[in-house]
Order: structure tokens, then C-alpha cells, then sequence
């Protein structure tokens, strides 16, 4: 079983798991000088709002590939659509 991935925001950080399915949402923890910038054809915002461990995210999916990808970002973190 793969273990949640938690990344700190304000890192330039590319994911890429070819093949391998995720079984738990990746989440970005970061303050509000943090941003992320999100490419707007791959991922959506769903609306929803997370709590998990005593955070507050917003989550978001990708929006297509062979596998679904749930991405959560605090939400004092900045999100940048990318075009």
C-alpha cells in the first residue's frame, strides 16, 4: 500500500507516476507567501473541502490520463492557474 505523499509549498516540484496508480491524495501544505501553479487542462477545482489532520484543503482532480489523481492544497496557499 503507497503511503500519502506530502510536499511543502514553495518548491518547484514536478510529480510523475507512470503506471502507478495513487492510492491516497497528494497534499500541499504550505502559508499564505506560498503559491502553486496548476496547468488549467489538467486539473480542476471540485469544490470540496477537505479536513485531515488538523488542515484545511481544497481539493482538486485531474482531468484526464489513465488514472485518477486527487491533489489537496491548504488553503491559505495560493493557487495559479496556469494556461
Amino acid at each position: 500500500m503507497l503511503q500519502p505523499a506530502s510536499i511543502e509549498a514553495g518548491c518547484d516540484i514536478v510529480i510523475k507516476r507512470p503506471g502507478i496508480p495513487l492510492q491516497n491524495p497528494l497534499e500541499i501544505l504550505g502559508d499564505a507567501s506560498d503559491s502553486v501553479g496548476l496547468i488549467q487542462s489538467d486539473w480542476n477545482a471540485t469544490g470540496n473541502s477537505v479536513s485531515r489532520d488538523g488542515y484545511q484543503f481544497t481539493e482538486y482532480e485531474n482531468l484526464g490520463g489513465s488514472q485518477d489523481v486527487t491533489l489537496l492544497i491548504e488553503d491559505q496557499v495560493d493557487v495559479n492557474w496556469v494556461t
